[in-house]
């Protein structure tokens, strides 16, 4: 569970409540990040499904998925013969719904070895 907390970098964090105004939490700092976070891990996803493995050097500047971010993925789980790694976020109900974002994002071991070739890239 992640609390929300502001996007000033000016200030220090300070953890948002349900009192603080629905923008607020919708733009808080810790929201940014979680889509950012699936929304790269359904990317990579893709990016190894299509087979176009050199499209993680097309992404742009906001898109940018890093080698250690990959390497990541592949530190998730031992991905013995039936196992799957699955990464499942859920978002708070007291502001707007997340839409293009999503929810769940997996992986088996038919990904370590494209994963393992584009993180060496």
């Amino acid at each position: 569970m992640c609390p929300f907390i502001n996007t000033t970098i000016d200030e220090k964090p300070i953890q948002l409540s349900q009192f603080n105004t629905e923008d607020d939490l919708v733009c808080s700092f810790t929201r940014a990040v979680t889509k950012k976070y699936m929304i790269s891990l359904s990317k990579i996803k893709q990016i190894v499904q299509t087979g176009r493995h050199d499209a993680v050097k097309e992404l742009k500047d906001n898109e940018t998925i890093s080698g250690n971010f990959i390497e990541s993925i592949l530190e998730l789980g031992e991905y013995g013969d039936n196992e799957e790694v699955e990464i499942i976020t859920s978002w708070s109900p007291v502001v707007k719904e997340v839409i293009d974002v999503p929810n769940t994002v997996s992986f088996t071991k038919d990904y370590i070895a494209p994963l393992e070739f584009i993180a060496s890239k």
